[in-house]
């Protein structure tokens, strides 16, 4: 864990361009160890969680988005993807009080309007930062909102009615999102993620006055999904390097058990 501080360190530090290559380690540290991760805290002080959860905001946040490379910013979900899956029913309050809104607030950033359909992204103030269009990106969050509403999607939908720490207005642009792209998820996890996300939703009974009157196109996206996760054979070997599935605990278990029978195999 010593490791961990020096991995975070390193990437606030100075090697903030090579988050892609330090996903895979901190991930490691998040699957392997998860009771360490959510009860240790560096040396400093500062619990392992709420240092993790640094690294994807300082991308994410809709003040750095506009900055950030796109294939960083992919990454940086990934992270908040293996809070969230690993972690599942022990980080409530960081995902209704930090996750929930990182992923509101920058998802309006990442899909606002497209530069050929906004006459206001051809002015620009001088000295304001360019507000690229980046769907790859918003689609990267849209996983990471799933992951919410798989994790708990009571908690998840009862975050957007905090105003003060989601405005109304984002609350509603991330729902709209979220069910109007839902068949657009990629290719493997992407897909898998979106079905996982709208079967939580529909499953919240009685249904949050925010989703009631949405069901029927909620249904028809999950359908939409679910037709594309049938077909998904045909796109095998063509997802892209950004889709990879984030380790979690039960696939940890189920390698080692294989692990476990190849030796006694062996021994046989």
């Amino acid at each position: 864990w010593g490791l961990f501080d020096r991995l975070l360190a390193a990437f606030h530090g100075w090697a903030y361009d090579y988050l892609p290559d330090l996903v895979a380690p901190l991930d490691n540290f998040v699957s392997r160890d998860t009771r360490r991760f959510l009860t240790g805290a560096s040396a400093s002080g500062e619990p392992h969680l709420a240092a993790l959860a640094r690294v994807p905001e300082r991308l994410l946040l809709p003040e750095h988005l506009a900055r950030a490379g796109e294939r960083d910013a992919v990454k940086a979900t990934h992270l908040l993807l293996s809070i969230l899956h690993n972690c599942r029913g022990e980080v409530d309050v960081y995902a209704r009080t930090r996750c929930a809104p990182l992923v509101a607030a920058s998802l309006g950033t990442a899909l606002g309007p497209a530069p050929a359909d906004s006459a206001a992204a051809a002015v620009k103030s001088p000295g304001q930062p360019e507000q690229p269009w980046r769907p790859k990106v918003g689609l990267a969050l849209l996983d990471v909102w799933n992951s919410l509403l798989f994790y708990d999607a009571a908690l998840a939908v009862a975050a957007l009615d905090d105003a003060a720490a989601i405005p109304p207005e984002s609350a509603r642009g991330l729902l709209q999102k979220w069910v109007e792209l839902a068949p657009d998820a990629a290719p493997g996890l992407g897909r898998k993620l979106a079905a996982l996300g709208l079967s939580s939703a529909l499953s919240l009974s009685p249904p949050p006055p925010r989703l009631a009157a949405a069901r029927p196109a909620l249904l028809a996206a999950l359908v939409a999904v679910l037709g594309k996760c049938r077909s998904q054979d045909a796109d095998d070997g063509d997802d892209d390097e950004d889709d990879f599935a984030v380790a979690d605990a039960d696939d940890i278990e189920n390698s080692e058990e294989e692990e476990e029978e190849d030796d006694d195999d062996d021994d046989d």
